[in-house]
């Protein structure tokens, strides 16, 4: 198996414990007492931004293991190899959800509902656009999918990207250096985040958007795929940078940590919805995740004592099954909810019951399918030397 960063399972463990308050439902009762309704709030209020950082650490990830392939095996990459280990490690899982979805859907099309848009029958366009990953402008049956449709996306970009970099650029540039190959993917990283920022700010004033209008704002890919191309120009600088840049993050990491809780902090201030987190606020949390994943990855961690070692312990575990836990946690919640009363005490059951089982479902699931392909993967299409540098491919 390959080898895993504890800091990055540790982050993603983090971002699906955020996503879990987003998704809880139904929303919390006023009539909580005053400190449990504020705090259960704020994580229902602040949940969504786990799929930021999740943006943020799939770009840092992808890009790196492209990088670090190039420089390990010798200024090539694979990738036939790179986007079967890939597709390997999403589709298994994501089809197997959607196959027992679709089971429950027409066993009783009552039974689901569109999440957070208004509902829909499950129609075949619906069920093709899941399929292909364009849920996300096309429909959908479970709501948080659709940040898997922004993901596979700029993993056919960057795939894109990178493949014409490398075969035009050395034409355009005769001898240059080894660590300058890359050096266009700042610059289309550049156009990537202001043509976003732009683009959103023209839908969000082209005219006055509904509250479904607002939130689909959040989920396409073009409004989007900026998060996760901050992830990319992290890992250039990372990986070709480190005597300037790596130096310098590695000097001032308490720095780069309170930065990136500032950066984020529009999200205890604005809903997912409101303009003022639409046009700047998307921009601001994936530089402050940016922050925090430089923060996570170069502080001395072990300086934090033996606490914090079985804390990261347990997060980083979490993290290694993140995946098939944030595939089945919002099914489960909503079945719950579905099903069990949340009136009075029997709402703080309800809560226990949809994170508890919610984490334990994802983590069964991890164990049933998704792992096991995993280990095929491993045996027919071993992972490349880009993971000699200490990133992992999963």
């Amino acid at each position: 198996m390959v080898a895993r960063n504890k800091a990055l399972d540790v982050l993603r463990a983090i971002a699906v414990f955020m996503t879990f308050g987003r998704h809880m439902s139904p929303p919390v009762p006023s009539n909580l007492p005053g400190v449990v309704y504020k705090g259960l709030r704020l994580w229902e209020k602040t949940g969504w931004a786990g799929v930021a950082l999740f943006f943020v650490l799939s770009g840092f990830l992808v890009s790196s293991l492209m990088f670090n392939e190039f420089v390990n095996a010798g200024g090539t990459i694979q990738f036939g190899r790179f986007y079967i280990r890939r597709g390997l490690k999403i589709y298994p899982a994501f089809y197997f959800m959607l196959l027992c979805s679709l089971a429950l859907c027409y066993a009783d099309m009552n039974w689901i509902h569109n999440g957070l848009l208004p509902h829909e029958p499950v129609e075949t366009h619906t069920i093709l656009s899941e399929i292909f990953f364009v849920q996300n402008y096309f429909g959908y049956i479970w709501v948080h999918v659709w940040s898997l449709a922004v993901e596979e996306h700029f993993y056919i970009a960057l795939g894109i990207i990178i493949y014409l970099i490398l075969k035009v650029y050395p034409r355009l540039r005769s001898g240059i250096d080894w660590n300058d190959r890359f050096v266009p993917i700042v610059w289309i990283c550049c156009a990537v985040f202001a043509t976003c920022l732009a683009l959103r700010y023209l839908y969000m004033t082209g005219r006055e958007r509904t509250m479904d209008e607002r939130f689909a704002a959040g989920c396409y890919t073009h409004l989007r795929i900026d998060s996760l191309f901050f992830g990319v120009i992290l890992a250039y600088f990372v990986k070709f940078r480190p005597n300037t840049f790596l130096k310098w993050v590695k000097e001032h990491t308490l720095a780069f940590g309170i930065v990136g809780l500032v950066l984020v902090s529009p999200c205890l201030v604005f809903e997912e919805t409101d303009t003022m987190m639409i046009i700047p606020g998307f921009t601001s949390m994936y530089l402050g995740f940016g922050c925090l994943l430089l923060f996570t990855l170069y502080h001395p961690w072990k300086s934090w004592g033996v606490v914090a070692d079985r804390a990261t312990d347990f997060l980083s575990y979490i993290g290694q099954n993140s995946y098939s836990i944030y595939l089945w946690h919002f099914p489960l919640m909503y079945v719950l909810s579905r099903y069990m009363s949340a009136d009075g005490r029997n709402y703080y059951v309800l809560i226990a019951a949809q994170n508890a089982l919610g984490l334990a479902l994802g983590l069964v699931m991890a164990k049933l399918v998704e792992m096991p392909v995993l280990t095929l993967r491993d045996r027919y299409f071993k992972p490349t030397k880009a993971l000699s540098a200490g990133v992992p491919e999963k």
